[in-house]
């Protein structure tokens, strides 16, 4: 997205156009790399609260995509790049339309195939901590900062600049606090 969200939310609006609302992905097997990266544009765009009202019908055909492989790993490119779980890209898709606990539910799936994979790690336990600073509960609210601050560590470890800045943004506008 590098900062151009509303032509981030253009392109998530044609791609859906093209693809009669996400249900018509060609068969080639880039549905779930394509439906993974698109689950990422949204829940940053449901982040910054970009045009929400505009993408938000189009995702539960993502969920329905991502949601039938949730034990696997989204895989891309020549050479494979490794996009993370599917189960990531279902949580962040349930935490952009607003559904913190059903995102909970599909990032602790998400951790066993991840689960070797500090990167891959450090961007779940970020995601965890958005989705229980959404919560209505008290308790789940509680542990999102410390999830934060060990994402953050582990990303300034391994040099994840970008995951290291979305921490550092999170636990500076996060109403949680140690």
């Amino acid at each position: 997205l590098v900062g151009r969200h509303e032509q981030a939310a253009d392109q998530v609006l044609a791609f859906a156009a093209d693809t009669g609302g996400f249900t018509g992905f060609p068969p080639n097997g880039w549905a779930l790399p394509t439906a993974a990266v698109l689950a990422q544009a949204c829940a940053e765009l449901a982040a910054r609260d970009v045009r929400v009202e505009e993408w938000l019908p189009y995702v539960p055909p993502l969920r329905a995509l991502l949601d039938a492989h949730p034990g696997d790993l989204v895989l891309a490119g020549w050479p494979t790049v490794l996009l993370g779980p599917a189960a990531r890209f279902s949580g962040l898709l349930a935490l952009a339309a607003g559904e913190p606990e059903t995102a909970l539910g599909h990032l602790r799936r998400a951790v066993r195939p991840a689960q070797h994979s500090p990167a891959q790690m450090a961007r779940l336990r970020l995601d965890e901590a958005r989705a229980r600073s959404s919560s209505r509960s008290p308790a789940v609210r509680a542990k999102a900062g410390d999830l934060a601050r060990t994402a953050l560590t582990t990303a300034e470890e391994l040099g994840m600049a970008a995951v290291a800045r979305d921490c550092r943004e999170f636990l500076r506008v996060s109403p949680v606090r140690p």
